[in-house]
């Protein structure tokens, strides 16, 4: 049975530097601004909501029929969460329209605009 090295034993810094050196070539430097647009978008959204955000990093290989190269498809998706709509109050005149003004409540300073305005 062939076990993988473990991570430490592993030259992390040139694996990292050879993946993030790939991703930046993916069509031409698009890909990786991508990510790194929706990453931050994710926690954001995160942040703001205080739920969790998905992020999928989706690659696809396929080799060339015609050469010995390899063609190499990537999409990035998030999953962000539903922001709650905001809510308005209002109060519904005799007529059955809404306003924005309690009808029980008396004005303390009433305008000509308001719709309690006294005469």
């Amino acid at each position: 049975m062939n076990i993988p090295p473990h991570p430490a034993e592993r030259d992390i810094v040139k694996i990292t530097t050879e993946l993030v050196n790939m991703w930046a070539s993916i069509k031409r430097g698009a890909f990786i601004v991508d990510l790194h647009d929706k990453f931050k978008e994710a926690i954001r959204s995160s942040h703001e909501t205080n739920k969790s955000s998905e992020i999928t990093i989706k690659f696809k290989l396929s080799p060339d029929e015609k050469t010995e190269a390899m063609r190499l498809t990537a999409k990035v998706t998030i999953k962000l969460p539903a922001e709650e709509e905001k809510e308005a109050l209002f109060w519904v005149k005799p007529d059955f329209t809404l306003t924005r003004l309690d009808t029980k409540q008396v004005q303390m300073f009433p305008t000509k605009d308001d719709d309690q305005a006294i005469d």
